[in-house]
């Protein structure tokens, strides 16, 4: 496993007596691609970026428990009350509107924000189920060994691979897919429509 010699990130494997310490995620990332590392551990932001920029497919990108979440302080003296005020004012009125605190315009911290209320919001359960019929070749079928294939299922392998999310296919086993939502057994339905006939409630993907 490696990490950037300066990451924070570190902490979380100090204690493996195998960590390899690099100087930076593009070195990191190279290791973990020719073998030589079979992790790195940093910000998911930028590995999401560094995987976009070289267009690399394979591999897979997990994102840690809660409790591996970074605070960020701000230390100053006792005295500036004044400061100290004014920070956590500005912090509160962020909360009370349900505004992100960093404002960032990156979109690849944006995505890490957006994965992390996902997951906040489902309890902090990363596994979410899917089904669909797996004969609409060409987006969604079975090959000839019986393996699920098709441009949905790429989708989806990508999608997990590129957001630390895991998504597991559900058999309807004669279910209606309605019947499976409103029982539980699958969180959401891959679905294929043309633009002007989608929806407030289906996601464009």
């Amino acid at each position: 496993m490696g990490c950037i010699i300066t990451s924070p990130f570190c902490n979380r494997i100090k204690n493996n007596s195998q960590v390899v310490y690099v100087d930076n995620t593009i070195k990191g990332m190279r290791m973990v691609l020719e073998g030589e590392i079979d992790g790195f551990i940093d910000s998911y932001a930028f590995i999401a970026e560094y995987l976009d920029n070289y267009d690399i497919k394979q591999g897979e990108l997990t994102i840690l428990d809660k409790d591996a979440t970074l605070s960020t302080y701000l230390v100053t003296e006792q005295e500036n009350r004044n400061l100290i005020s004014l920070v956590n004012e500005g912090i509160q009125r962020f909360k009370q509107d349900g505004s992100d605190l960093t404002g960032t315009k990156n979109l690849y911290h944006q995505h890490d924000q957006k994965i992390s209320r996902l997951i906040s919001s489902m309890n902090h359960r990363k596994v979410f189920r899917y089904s669909i019929d797996d004969n609409l070749y060409p987006l969604f079928y079975r090959d000839g060994q019986g393996n699920l294939a098709g441009y949905i299922y790429d989708f989806i392998n990508l999608l997990q691979a590129r957001s630390g999310l895991i998504f597991e296919y559900v058999s309807d086993e004669g279910k209606s897919i309605s019947e499976m939502i409103e029982k539980g057994d699958i969180d959401f339905v891959p679905i294929v429509k043309p633009f002007d006939d989608l929806n407030e409630n289906i996601v464009r993907l």
